[in-house]
């Protein structure tokens, strides 16, 4: 009477729990795609001209960009094709919009837009901002979820911590009843032998 009570127990505890492994899926997945959008956002067609960029947190103002101290998010060496060999390094700042403010700097000096390179140059740069503001927003959207799930976590870490214990206790007394069970009817098999 009381067994398939104890399965349907059993069944919605375990159905608790995958739900969640599949949300903690659905992160990891989350934060796969994001890996994927930096790669492809750091993909060069050759390795002639060395970019070297930040994508950072900070104001706008080069002062307090210099003084905070924020964490870096990303930091690559990319290679690019130009026709002459220059090295160009500039720092993207995200702003609030998740927009890039770019500073461009050929050795100590900064350099226009104009003067660092061609039009096919600037083109290929803009089509990888565009990729990494995408990219840039992703992370802001990962961050919020992240967040969400950490206060969502530790009320849920109790609760899932209580439902295993449920659940190892279920299983422990189901064990018991299938073993008294068994016993039992080998006990009766035992007896129908005997008076055979």
């Amino acid at each position: 009477m009381y067994f398939p009570l104890l399965l349907v127990g059993i069944v919605k505890v375990m159905a608790d729990n995958f739900g969640f492994i599949v949300q903690s899926g659905e992160q990891q997945c989350l934060q796969d795609q994001l890996l994927k959008g930096q790669m492809m956002a750091l993909q060069i067609i050759a390795n002639s001209t060395e970019f070297e960029f930040t994508v950072e947190q900070g104001q706008k103002d080069p002062q307090q960009i210099e003084s905070r101290k924020n964490e870096i998010l990303i930091k690559y060496t990319l290679t690019m094709w130009s026709n002459e060999y220059l090295k160009y390094c500039f720092r993207v700042f995200g702003s609030k919009n998740a927009k890039f403010d770019i500073t461009y700097k050929k050795g100590d000096e900064t350099v226009d837009r104009e003067q660092m390179a061609n039009k096919e140059d600037l083109d290929l740069i803009d089509g990888y901002l565009k990729q990494l503001d995408r990219v840039y927003a992703q992370m802001k959207d990962l961050n919020r979820f992240q967040k969400g799930s950490q206060e969502n976590n530790q009320g849920l870490g109790e609760t899932l911590g209580l439902q295993m214990t449920t659940f190892t206790m279920l299983t422990l007394l189901t064990l018991c009843i299938s073993t008294y069970v068994m016993v039992k009817q080998i006990k009766v098999t035992i007896r129908k032998q005997k008076e055979k």
